[in-house]
């Protein structure tokens, strides 16, 4: 997922794999660096989604998907039809 925070745009993790306990902690590490911050840092954009809804509060919005996530030069195979009668 692609997240922008004022002039810059960062990926960030697609899982959240935190425990209660340790959300609480990266919601301290945004209110301590801001969300520039943390989103500057590879260490906390894995996690980044577990927390988006407190980002998007400091305004950070989502733009986009990953590249890796959806392919547009992926071929799209017609739909089977239904057997011949």
């Amino acid at each position: 997922m692609k997240v922008k925070f004022g002039a810059n745009t960062y990926e960030i993790g697609d899982t959240c794999d935190l425990d209660r306990r340790r959300k609480r902690t990266w919601k301290r590490a945004v209110d301590e660096h801001g969300p520039e911050g943390v989103l500057a840092s590879k260490k906390y954009r894995e996690v980044a989604l577990c927390i988006i809804e407190d980002l998007k509060a400091l305004g950070v919005e989502v733009v986009g998907e990953t590249e890796t996530e959806t392919d547009p030069t992926a071929e799209i195979s017609p739909t089977p039809e239904g057997p011949s009668q």
